[in-house]
């Protein structure tokens, strides 16, 4: 879909960013990508921000991911990174600091999340707030869906201002 320059304005006035497609020569290569990506590994409980994925990142997720955040002013660096075969480790993160998003409606599942009392959300076993949206994948193969990920990331982004009130 193109939009016109009026149409870019009124979204930049409205503080939405625009996806685009990146031209070839703006790609991230895998060797520029690999020191961000071990960061991913370390669990650092104390980050206010936790993403839960069904397998490893690849690149191009990795990218996504990235602009996602970025998209709500939040560095890569404030999110910590959580593969479900490491989901042993989520009763570490705090309920009152940290929010949740699960990447993936097959992997809530898994999850047995339930429903918040009185926010619009969902929470884990250790009461953690959590949002679930499409899985990276789901949104590189089907971009029609990233308005899905719009609304989970602003709704993540309004639960954690919540715990920070």
């Amino acid at each position: 879909m193109s939009l016109s320059a009026h149409q870019y304005f009124v979204l930049d006035q409205m503080g939405i960013p625009v996806w685009v497609p990146r031209d070839e020569d703006d790609a991230v290569t895998t060797a520029d990508f690999s020191s961000e990506t071990s960061d991913f590994n370390q669990f650092d409980f104390a980050k206010p921000w936790l993403v839960i994925t069904e397998n490893q990142l690849s690149v191009a997720e990795s990218r996504l991911l990235r602009a996602i955040f970025g998209s709500i002013n939040i560095l890569l660096s404030d999110v910590a990174v959580l593969e479900k075969q490491h989901l042993n480790v989520l009763t570490e993160f705090a309920a009152d600091k940290t929010v949740a998003l699960v990447l993936g409606e097959e992997l809530s599942q898994k999850l047995n999340l339930k429903s918040h009392s009185s926010l619009s959300c969902q929470q884990l076993d250790n009461d953690l707030l959590t949002m679930v949206s499409p899985s990276l994948q789901t949104l590189l193969e089907q971009p029609q869906r990233k308005a899905e990920m719009w609304q989970s990331i602003l709704q993540l982004r309004n639960l954690r201002a919540y715990l920070s009130d």
